[in-house]
């Protein structure tokens, strides 16, 4: 198998301030960092340009930092998977109910709702109900429903499904002159 040389973008945040490089295309490369000064993120390939099997040791402080303040969506989803991985953490509920409300990004916000479906607990369902009535994004609310799906013994939860598969479609009715012009 050969080995393929691709520079790739880092970004390294400290306290102060957040710096991009584009790594050169060899395959090893040191980032110093001035001194007295630590890394608060660091993401590597920023925005996930380059097709790749990677996994990221970060605690959950980077994490939760990174869902907060990166700028790519793909970091941030990033973010919201790596955390879903933290059962029993209602900080970590907290930041993805935040999210699922708040993030510009429908497809981060989605994966938000799959998370917290994943994570199981009340309040985790909570939030989930709270985000089914505030979203106005179909596809949103679609992953909502289906993340609902996983809290089957929650009757809150059972009676919000159940309204929701019983409400009926309006029909629209057509004027028959329009029918002529669609015909």
């Amino acid at each position: 198998m050969g080995l393929f040389r691709v520079p790739v973008e880092v970004e390294i945040t400290t306290a102060a301030d957040p710096s991009s490089t584009t790594s050169p295309s060899r395959g090893q490369a040191d980032f110093p960092f001035a001194r007295g000064r630590c890394s608060v993120d660091v993401l590597f390939d920023k925005g996930g340009h380059i097709l790749k099997s990677a996994e990221f040791h970060k605690e959950k402080k980077e994490w939760l930092y990174q869902l907060k303040h990166a700028t790519d969506l793909a970091d941030r989803a990033d973010a919201v998977v790596a955390l879903g991985k933290l059962k029993n953490d209602e900080e970590v509920v907290a930041a993805l109910g935040d999210t699922l409300r708040t993030d510009k990004a429908w497809g981060v916000r989605a994966t938000a709702a799959d998370t917290l479906g994943q994570l199981d607990g009340v309040s985790a369902s909570k939030l989930l109900l709270t985000a089914l009535d505030s979203s106005d994004k179909p596809w949103v609310r679609s992953r909502v429903v289906s993340a609902l799906g996983d809290f089957k013994d929650d009757a809150a939860v059972a009676a919000k499904l159940e309204a929701i598969a019983n409400r009926t479609i309006p029909i629209v009715r057509v004027p028959p002159r329009c029918r002529r012009l669609a015909a």
